[in-house]
């Protein structure tokens, strides 16, 4: 009777153990699920996007500049202060116009490659460049420059011979010299012939007189497309 009496003491008492160590492994189950719901998941999770967000290195690691802007080249002189600048560069970049010196203004390339940009010259010479700035903020190296003179001015034109009313008579001076000077880099052009003028502007041409009046008409075009206008008229009689 004894012997069944602590039997049964064994029994209860190591029901007990596995009761406690039940309840202890319980519970230090549900610690360790808090623990991995409120803590380690959500570290695992920022983990994984901070992964995500860096993983374009478009974004991030970008080092590479753009390319370098092309203009296609703007005339030398122009009498509007208005004018277009136009080119190409990589599409989609920023290009960043200096006119002389400082910034003036910005433009976005096109999916095509090209890109327009309208400026407002100063009276004289204006010195354009741009470069190009992508969105990693990387920046071409500077284009060349190019200068543009705004000239509103007309050409003056001087005409040393003959003067204006004169009259001529013999045949030996039907061919008459005319010479005259205007701005330096003009075309002149005299009863609609063109004559070149020499490195400093002077010109001369030589026609034939007819009897009677003889109306000659002088012209000069400048670079900028500035016209000038002279007209003498001469008599001549055999």
């Amino acid at each position: 009777m004894s012997a069944r009496r602590a039997k049964s003491r064994v029994v209860r008492k190591e029901k007990e153990r596995l009761m406690r160590q039940t309840i202890l492994f319980g519970g230090l189950a549900v610690v360790v699920t808090l623990v991995f719901v409120f803590l380690i998941l959500p570290g695992f999770i920022r983990l994984v996007d901070s992964f995500l967000d860096n993983s374009n290195p478009f974004e991030t690691s970008d080092t590479i500049p753009p390319q370098i802007p092309v203009f296609n080249p703007p005339a030398d002189a122009v009498s509007e202060s208005k004018l277009s600048l136009n080119g190409f560069g990589e599409p989609e970049s920023e290009i960043v116009i200096m006119l002389n010196g400082p910034e003036y203004a910005r433009t976005v390339v096109t999916e095509d490659g090209t890109f327009t940009v309208d400026i407002t010259l100063e009276e004289g010479e204006n010195i354009i460049a741009a470069y190009a700035k992508d969105k990693a903020d990387n920046e071409s190296a500077v284009t060349r420059s190019y200068i543009v003179t705004l000239d509103k001015q007309a050409p003056l034109i001087v005409v040393d011979s003959p003067q204006d009313g004169a009259e001529i008579v013999s045949r030996a001076n039907q061919n008459l010299e005319i010479k005259g000077n205007t701005e330096v880099g003009s075309r002149v052009f005299i009863n609609d012939r063109l004559v070149l003028p020499d490195s400093e502007g002077n010109f001369r041409y030589t026609m034939m007189l007819k009897e009677g009046n003889n109306e000659i008409k002088i012209k000069a075009e400048d670079k900028a497309g500035n016209t000038g206008e002279a007209a003498l008229s001469v008599k001549f009689s055999l």
